[in-house]
C-alpha cells in the first residue's frame, strides 16, 4: 500500500479553482471616490476581472464602505460604484473592490479591457 504521503494531492489541489470571473494582471491608475467622508483616495489597479478588482494604495480604508471608483487606462475612463474591503493586513498595503450598479456602456469598455487581457494571456 505504501507510504499515506506518497503520490497524494495536497487538498487544495484537489479542487480546482473555481471563479465567476477570470482575473487578470492589469496596471492602470486607480481614483476612489469616499463621498460620505469626503475623500479621495488614489493608487494603481495590479488585477483587473469583470467582478471587481485589487487596488494597491498608500493609504489604507479603515473600514469597508461604498465608494465610486474610476479605472484609467490608456484614454479611456471606467467609472463604477463599488464595495470597497480593506486588503487582508499580510497582504500588499491595498482594496478589494466589487464593482456594484455599473452602467451598460461602462461594462462594455471593461469587457473590452477584460478581452485585449485574455488575448493576450492567450499568445
Amino acid at each position: 500500500m505504501g507510504n499515506l504521503g506518497e503520490g497524494r494531492l495536497s487538498a487544495g489541489a484537489r479542487f480546482p479553482e473555481r471563479r465567476a470571473s477570470p482575473r487578470f494582471a492589469f496596471d492602470a491608475r486607480l481614483k476612489i471616490i469616499d463621498p460620505l467622508a469626503q475623500e479621495q483616495i488614489t493608487g494603481r489597479v495590479t488585477v483587473l476581472s469583470g467582478k471587481g478588482c485589487f487596488g494597491r494604495t498608500d493609504t489604507p480604508l479603515a473600514e469597508r464602505r461604498v465608494v465610486q471608483v474610476q479605472i484609467r487606462n490608456d484614454d479611456s475612463v471606467f467609472e463604477s460604484w463599488a464595495w470597497a474591503t480593506p486588503s487582508n493586513p499580510e497582504a500588499e498595503t491595498g482594496v478589494v473592490l466589487v464593482f456594484m450598479d455599473t452602467p451598460p456602456e461602462q461594462a462594455k469598455l471593461l469587457a473590452t479591457w477584460l478581452a485585449a487581457r485574455a488575448t493576450d494571456a492567450h499568445q
